[in-house]
């Protein structure tokens, strides 16, 4: 997926989703076509699938163009998002059909009701069950990061202790440095808590 810049929502969609889902790029489709057709007798029961299709454009698209784009497809709850660079951008769908294949097809012919999507080229499309899409969608976009506080409390040492970490050679790099101080991510300063030397003598420190 291209790093995003502006996004714009027409109504609420299917959130992310996955393992069972395909993806396809300039490379090809991968990923698992089988499981989720249900078929009861000679009935055929479809799924509802979060369908993304990243863009690139040789002109610029402003944001009343990026809504044009979803009010074309606003019967299948459309968002849609611009590239940093407006150069491009991505459209997300939630569409039925009994399989991931069934909806790539659907998008396929789609694309043909835009005059966007037809003057750009199509980097990558990526086919998510909707409730896996849900679940993704809940999941947060960072990481938990916590301050000297919260790092002397993990490790069952001095606030003021905490803050000499940093000095130590294998201890965890900040991810954001605020105005407040540096923030770390939990998961690396748990681990590195768990096999941090607890014996006598002092760390090796990093070199200045």
């Amino acid at each position: 997926m291209m790093q995003m810049h502006t996004t714009h929502t027409l109504q609420s969609t299917a959130e992310r989703r996955s393992s069972n889902g395909v993806e396809m790029s300039d490379n090809g489709v991968r990923g698992d076509d089988t499981n989720h057709i249900e078929r009861s007798g000679n009935e055929v029961h479809t799924h509802d699938w979060q369908v993304t299709v990243d863009f690139k454009s040789e002109e610029r698209i402003d944001e009343e163009r990026l809504f044009e784009l979803m009010e074309t497809y606003n019967a299948f709850g459309a968002s849609a998002a611009l590239a940093a660079d407006g150069l491009g951008g991505s459209l997300t769908l939630t569409l039925s059909a009994g399989s991931p294949l069934e909806a790539l097809t659907e998008i396929y012919v789609l694309q043909h009701e835009s005059d966007i999507l037809q003057e750009s080229q199509v980097i990558g499309v990526e086919v998510l069950d909707w409730q896996e899409a849900r679940h993704r969608n809940r999941e947060p976009l960072y990481p938990q990061v916590v301050g000297y506080a919260e790092i002397a409390k993990l490790a069952h040492v001095s606030r003021q202790r905490a803050a000499q970490f940093s000095k130590i050679l294998d201890f965890p790099k900040p991810v954001i440095e605020t105005a407040q101080g540096k923030l770390y991510a939990k998961d690396a300063v748990l681990a590195w808590v768990s096999t941090r030397n607890t014996h006598a003598g002092r760390p090796k420190r990093a070199h200045a």
